[in-house]
């Protein structure tokens, strides 16, 4: 027989998995009591609770979170009560953060308006971790557009052969093109030096401006590089192979520098 609990709140049974021992209600009652409480804080209240779920969220991206964009980015702290003490104590910091906070409330607690935690310098590579130094208020809006602005160049390959090279300004514009719906299926492709498929027989690399290559736990790909030695007789135009010698290596991934193909 299942085991049902009591919720003090409502006076309704529940499920174990639909009840929150610690406070003895259900869980549905406690995320609208949870959302009540939210409500009803003032400004100041409203500005440090969003620091401090903000806090968790980047303490749980470096430690647990498996997306590329979060590879080997380090925080300065270690718990986010230590993290937002020293956040407050920034007045700078502080100061835009009460303001995006207003602006978030006044607006109806939009998702997009809603302040975040937003590292400047985002390339692991140069410095890109969670440190005061490091670390600017955005909106979640803000955080989102800088995430997708950078600007890239796109390689289109047909028949193992590049067909075109083009600039973007963002990535944005790269999913607008190629119609591409998710920036998750975007960002796993960017600067990984792999050949992505996007269908009709046609392939493409994907880099950032100053982008560095990825790297990775085995080879990607078998470069072959054929080396021949050819007569050409100047009267009859005709070529004549005298020796072919072909040559292979492991590669890593694929970048290209201006007019440069190279291989890790």
């Amino acid at each position: 027989m299942r085991k049902e609990y009591f919720c003090r709140e409502c006076s309704h049974y529940v499920s174990e998995e639909e009840y929150y021992h610690q406070g003895r209600v259900c869980k549905k009652c406690r995320s609208e009591k949870e959302k009540d409480r939210i409500k009803n804080l003032t400004e100041l209240e409203l500005a440090e609770y969003l620091l401090h779920r903000s806090c968790i969220r980047v303490l749980e991206r470096v430690r647990y979170d498996k997306k590329e964009a979060y590879k080997n980015v380090k925080c300065h702290w270690e718990k986010p009560l230590e993290m937002k003490g020293d956040l407050i104590n920034n007045k700078e910091f502080w100061g835009k953060w009460i303001e995006q906070s207003r602006i978030y409330e006044e607006g109806g607690r939009l998702p997009n308006s809603r302040p975040t935690i937003d590292r400047i310098e985002s390339n692991v590579e140069k410095g890109g971790h969670y440190t005061m130094e490091n670390i600017q208020v955005l909106s979640h809006g803000e955080n989102s557009f800088k995430a997708n602005s950078i600007k890239c160049k796109v390689i289109s390959i047909k028949d193992l052969k590049v067909v075109r090279i083009t600039d973007y300004e963002s990535t944005k514009d790269v999913m607008k093109e190629l119609n591409i719906s998710a920036y998750n299926t975007i960002n796993l492709f960017k600067d990984s030096g792999k050949i992505h498929s996007i269908g009709n027989g046609y392939s493409i690399l994907l880099q950032t401006v100053n982008g560095v290559i990825r790297e990775q736990d085995s080879p990607l790909y078998n470069a072959v590089f054929t080396k021949q030695k050819i007569l050409v007789d100047y009267v009859t135009g005709k070529e004549y192979i005298i020796s072919s010698k072909q040559s292979s290596f492991d590669s890593h991934g694929i970048w290209f520098d201006e007019s440069q193909v190279i291989t890790g």
